[in-house]
């Protein structure tokens, strides 16, 4: 019976360099897909216009085989493989039918590696910010992956994607480090609470998770092959649990912020965030739940006002906007007093157009620029609403603007224009 347990948990061992961490990971992945198959592992990191190979397994053979295939690959593969969304495929499924001449390249470098293979099998693991590591198998023959195969390696994929980018913010963290939010003993006991873990509803979901971990952990003992199915990928979109033993020993389980963060189109809310980048991926509304540690219902939910707030008609232009290569990658982050959002990637933001404004009209004018309403504003200031819109009239005047999207439209407008 194959030990997915195993894999999970050396993934979220974050102690040693990037390459430490893969070696421990293609050990255990190994045993999943045969000791046997000629394989290999390493880690990357993409954006809309770059690309980069990080370290791999560290055999000579396999690293000459990997970058002489990557030096290759035309931007058309490499879309394919990396900028497009899939989690588990082979090079048949994937890039054969957009770039038939790259296929048979990866065939000739699959038969370096394995001797006479004829497609390559291969899993992505992605942190949902643009860097990853990626397994691949060579294959005697043609094949699409099995549905089994499909949902161990989607579920152990939304674990290793969550370790790599906690392996950015916390790789050497302490009890006392700010994303430490929460300390349980290995039996569900709160041992100190902070942040949004200090709400009655949040200790009760980390306990409830440290539980279902440990059930997972019998399951696995048992030769359950459902014990992934328990172990979900953060615990409500925000922490993941991950072990850590003091000088005498004792295990503790530590909850550590992990939640994937992106910048704002406008005025989405961290979760909806989320849900519209993993939907952007072509994740299913079970993938994202599992992924966040969500109800199917909230993804749902969630999908529904992204689409309402961007004015899109269906889910499939959430994806479009959303995906890889969509408009969303194709769009600037800016800050205004402290708040990220996104504009065009050809206009820009001009400081000079604002430095009339006070420092109270430039916090009014970020949250107008995110599509909040007067109303909203008020509140999360805590001003009156008869204050703010006095305020945002004066951010017009002074702009010379008659509407919000006049504002937008002044502040991220070139010079000279």
């Amino acid at each position: 019976m194959k030990d997915w347990i195993s894999l999970i948990e050396s993934a979220y061992r974050l102690c040693g360099d990037d390459q430490q961490w893969l070696d421990q990971l293609f050990d255990s992945a190994k045993r999943l897909f045969g000791a046997a198959a000629a394989s290999d592992a390493w880690i990357f990191s993409v954006s809309p216009t770059t690309f980069a190979l990080g370290v791999g397994r560290t055999s000579n053979a396999a690293r000459r085989v990997r970058e002489e295939a990557h030096a290759a690959m035309s931007t058309a593969a490499i879309d394919a493989v990396y900028r497009r969304s899939w989690r588990v495929a082979t090079a048949s499924e994937k890039i054969a039918p957009s770039a038939p001449d790259q296929f048979e390249l990866l065939q000739q470098t699959a038969s370096r590696i394995g001797g006479g293979a004829s497609d390559v099998w291969s899993v992505k693991c992605t942190d949902g910010l643009g860097s990853g590591v990626i397994f691949v198998v060579a294959l005697e023959r043609r094949r699409n992956p099995t549905t089994l195969e499909r949902k161990h390696w989607t579920q152990a994929a939304a674990h290793l994607g969550a370790a790599s980018r906690l392996r950015k913010t916390a790789r050497a963290f302490s009890l006392d480090s700010d994303p430490v939010e929460a300390i349980l003993d290995s039996c569900g006991n709160l041992h100190d609470a902070r942040g949004q873990a200090h709400e009655p509803n949040a200790r009760q979901k980390l306990r409830e998770a440290l539980r279902q971990i440990e059930h997972s952990r019998q399951a696995a003992r048992q030769g359950d092959p459902r014990s992934l199915d328990h172990w979900q990928g953060l615990v409500d979109g925000r922490w993941s649990l991950v072990d850590h033993f003091d000088t005498d020993g004792k295990r503790f389980v530590v909850a550590v912020k992990n939640n994937p963060v992106h910048p704002d189109p406008r005025g989405l809310t961290a979760r909806e965030r989320q849900i519209a980048e993993y939907v952007g991926m072509g994740s299913s509304s079970k993938e994202i739940a599992y992924v966040l540690g969500i109800s199917v219902s909230a993804v749902g939910n969630g999908a529904a006002r992204v689409q309402a707030k961007l004015g899109l008609s269906s889910r499939s232009e959430i994806a479009f906007f959303f995906a890889p290569n969509g408009l969303r990658r194709k769009l600037a982050e800016v800050a205004i007093s402290n708040e990220r959002f996104l504009v065009g990637a050809y206009p820009f933001v001009d400081a000079g157009r604002v430095s009339c404004l006070t420092q109270a009209e430039l916090e009014v004018a970020a949250d107008i620029i995110a599509g909040s309403t007067n109303e909203d504003i008020a509140k999360r200031r805590g001003r009156s609403e008869h204050t703010v819109a006095n305020q945002a009239c004066s951010i017009f005047a002074k702009l010379n603007v008659h509407s919000r999207s006049g504002l937008a439209a002044r502040i991220q407008a070139q010079i000279g224009d």
